[in-house]
């Protein structure tokens, strides 16, 4: 066999291995990609059919008079969101409970979504304000500061979402890859203890 034939041979050969690989590899990272879209679209499943919906004060069963102390949680205030600032800070127009009559800044409890300038930013406010913007929500108010920094009131927030079920907001933000924990040892709650979603009736 010729110089010119081995050599031609042997790119041929080289080009073969490195097609075979790159296919691999793209399959690979295809698979990897379907299980993580799989499993955030398993942490909405539950939910995916109770689209936000506005909820009347004469048909919500959410009231400050909910203790729900074994499930550990209270609600100690009701009230509208009127405004999204980010994907863990909104401001709320009280009706019942905690401030009535008065509107004031939530910052969501043991919660992180990302800032203004950080990747993510328009993505979880988006999600935030999709989920409860215009809703009324039941504030379970850390009773420990009860206020954390700037002047924001400390609290896990509650949608109602059908007759006999409320979801924890903060737990829903984490559970679809808005908002990572962030476990402050300043306030009454465990992050870790959550659940999605709480049976009322």
């Amino acid at each position: 066999m010729s110089g010119s034939s081995f050599k031609k041979n042997a790119f041929i050969v080289i080009g073969a291995i490195v097609i075979i690989i790159g296919v691999r590899y793209v399959s690979n990272f295809n698979t990897s990609i379907d299980t993580t879209l799989s499993s955030a679209d398993q942490a909405t499943t539950i939910i995916s059919d109770s689209q936000p919906r506005t909820i009347t004060t004469s048909s919500t069963t959410l009231s400050t008079s909910l203790q729900i102390r074994e499930k550990q949680f209270s609600i100690e205030c009701i009230g509208i969101v009127i405004e999204v600032i980010d994907g863990d800070t909104i401001e709320v127009e009280s009706t019942e409970g905690f401030k009535a009559g008065e509107t004031f800044t939530v910052r969501l409890a043991d919660i992180d979504t990302p800032e203004r300038y950080e990747s993510g930013f328009s993505t979880s406010k988006s999600a935030l304000y999709e989920r409860i913007y215009g809703e009324i929500i039941g504030l379970d108010i850390d009773n420990q500061s009860i206020y954390g920094t700037y002047g924001r009131v400390i609290a896990v927030v509650y949608l109602q979402i059908d007759d006999s079920t409320v979801m924890n907001v903060n737990k829903w933000l984490v559970d679809t890859r808005y908002a990572r924990i962030n476990d402050f040892d300043t306030n009454e709650f465990n992050p870790y203890t959550w659940q999605l979603l709480y049976d009322i009736s």
